[in-house]
């Protein structure tokens, strides 16, 4: 039981934290996007063009970088589906040490880390492609998926404040 607290729950903990926030996240190839028509659609040029009305050659440039983080994320999930798949191979296996799954529920959380990471790289590269205006639409738009459901604070700052949840 020591066992499963240490090593997998945490790890399905994080993982069932960057699935929510790839489901709600626009721009992600995972996610079905956002929860509302008033936030921009996600996922693909034409929708973002719509709220954001993307110049031709932002619609290029948010094509290369939404296919380049596609490969990003496709590259994390074959490397999860690797290690789960060694994991689960050798959970139940007689003479199997803890500190083996430990390593596997180690590498779990690394390449983890790595879709999380992939996944703000990939939010800072697309506004970066933006004019200011489509910068604070965008911005807006990000702070739910990055923040879940805290409310900001009263003084307009991050949402991530922890003070003023429902």
């Amino acid at each position: 039981m020591r066992a499963f607290l240490t090593l997998i729950l945490p790890s399905v903990v994080l993982a069932a934290l960057t699935a929510w926030l790839v489901a709600r996240c626009p721009g992600t190839m995972h996610g079905s996007g956002c929860a509302a028509e008033a936030r921009p659609a996600c996922g693909t040029v034409a929708q973002l063009d719509r709220t954001l009305h993307l110049s031709s050659e932002q619609k290029r440039a948010a094509a290369g970088e939404l296919d380049a983080y596609g490969r990003e994320l496709a590259a994390c999930d074959a490397r999860l589906a690797e290690t789960r798949e060694r994991m689960a191979q050798q959970l139940f296996q007689p003479g199997v040490a803890d500190e083996r799954l430990q390593g596997m529920a180690d590498e779990l959380s690394r390449i983890q880390r790595d879709s999380d990471l992939a996944t703000l790289r990939h939010m800072r590269r697309m506004h970066a492609l933006l004019t200011p205006e489509q910068q604070a639409r965008y911005t807006a738009w990000l702070q739910p998926c990055v923040c879940g459901n805290q409310k900001p604070a009263g003084d307009g700052a991050c949402c991530c404040v922890t003070t003023n949840r429902p």
